[in-house]
């Protein structure tokens, strides 16, 4: 699931950091002062205040993280090849934070289709022994 990062919990928690954001306009400018560069532009003074904001709201996250029951895998393929897929299971503590992406609002990425059809050619790879590593 590319949702995998995302437990109703780290909702809970998001919004109780967008309702301090909300009443706080100092904080709130700052972040977007201190933000606006790329990370690898920003200063180390605007990098160690991140970190430490980072800590307190961090702090304040007290949602219970909630994952589907048994076991978790992660499914990859090697540098985008399509004929070498790597397979490992994953304890759910590698879940526990929240993991921000470009790409995490892209509703095609997470059509049920294109979960059966990847879970499909899977199927197929292991089938055909084309499969790079499989750690279960």
């Amino acid at each position: 699931d590319p949702f995998s990062t995302l437990s109703l919990g780290h909702v809970a928690d998001l919004t109780v950091m967008v309702s301090e954001l909300c009443k706080d306009k100092v904080l709130r400018d700052e972040v977007l002062q201190r933000t606006e560069k790329r990370i690898t532009e920003m200063t180390e003074n605007d990098l160690a205040w991140c970190s430490k904001k980072y800590n307190h709201f961090k702090g304040k996250m007290k949602g219970d993280l909630l994952y589907p029951p048994g076991n978790t895998f992660i499914i990859n393929r090697q540098d985008g090849n399509r004929e070498c897929i790597d397979i490992r299971q994953v304890s759910h503590t590698d879940f526990n934070e929240l993991h921000l992406s470009p790409r995490m609002l892209d509703l095609s990425r997470h059509n049920p289709n294109r979960y059966e059809a990847l879970l499909q050619e899977l199927f197929q790879s292991i089938s055909n022994s084309n499969y790079h590593n499989l750690n279960l």
